[in-house]
């Protein structure tokens, strides 16, 4: 799949000068169907959804079924090309489950939802899966590698609204926060 970029319009102003304008989407995909539909005001579900791990790496991994225009790249890159319009927030779908313990949504594509909202976006393109008891282990409070993560007297608990960035699963360093938008 190619990059995708939003449909530009170009015009002249009242004095005389060209402009270009990104259109502003009027359509929505998540609407049962799997058709573009016009998007309906004020009626979809607004429920967030949630970040659903204790902390995320800043790249995407490789060979993890990530489309290749995302695998292997650093999160800070992929959502700059989200802000610039090289990429389009309907190339991601964010994968949520129901948590059985609050009824909340909560995301099983972590890093998908950290970069749109790095890219200040909510997703536009969700799927509601049925988590696997790996998936569900993620948020037990009673395991020790589920231990909420403390930085500058944060507290990043789970699910949650922020989520850190460490280098990696046994350095816990901090290297960013994202939080949802």
């Amino acid at each position: 799949m190619g990059l995708m970029k939003c449909k530009e319009e170009t015009g002249v102003d009242a004095y005389g000068g060209y402009y270009k304008r990104k259109q502003q989407r009027t359509y929505d995909y998540n609407n049962k169907t799997g058709k573009w539909a016009p998007a309906k005001k004020g009626t979809g579900d607004t429920q967030e959804i949630l970040f659903g791990q204790r902390r995320i790496s800043d790249t995407f991994r490789i060979n993890s079924g990530a489309p290749d225009y995302i695998e292997g790249r650093k999160l800070a890159d992929v959502a700059a090309d989200l802000k610039s319009g090289n990429l389009h927030p309907d190339q991601f779908e964010v994968k949520y489950f129901i948590y059985p313990n609050s009824g909340q949504k909560v995301a099983e594509s972590n890093r998908t939802l950290a970069v749109l909202s790095m890219a200040g976006l909510k997703p536009t393109k969700t799927k509601e899966i049925i988590p696997s008891q790996d998936v569900l282990n993620l948020l037990d409070p009673s395991l020790l590698e589920n231990k909420p993560i403390k930085h500058r007297g944060e507290t990043f608990n789970m699910p949650g609204r922020a989520i850190p960035v460490t280098v990696g699963p046994n350095n816990l360093e901090i290297l960013d926060i994202v939080r949802l938008p």
